[in-house]
């Protein structure tokens, strides 16, 4: 299973470099987000968009309403090499 990360935690892999990857629908990420995050909803192609916004070599914080939504999303960056997934933070963290 995916790790869930603490504020803590989430925060110090932030000030090293981590990035942001919110997976909720974009309605509900424009009703508020994290500050740098960068959205790419689950349901739509999230390893085709994903693969060009992000880069290969930074540590990955998926944002998601659940572990399983993060799960989800974890396993189809994984099919594009996306693999440095740390965590998951859920939308009200931080």
């Amino acid at each position: 299973p995916i790790a869930t990360l603490d504020d803590a935690a989430a925060t110090a892999l932030l000030d090293a470099g981590a990035v942001l990857l919110d997976v909720r629908p974009s309605a509900e990420f424009a009703r508020g987000h994290h500050r740098g995050a960068v959205n790419v909803p689950l349901a739509k192609s999230l390893a085709n968009y994903a693969g060009s916004l992000l880069s290969y070599d930074v540590p990955i914080i998926i944002v998601a309403a659940d572990t399983a939504t993060a799960s989800a999303a974890r396993y189809d960056l994984s099919l594009i090499g996306l693999d440095d997934v740390r965590g998951t933070i859920t939308p009200a963290q931080l």
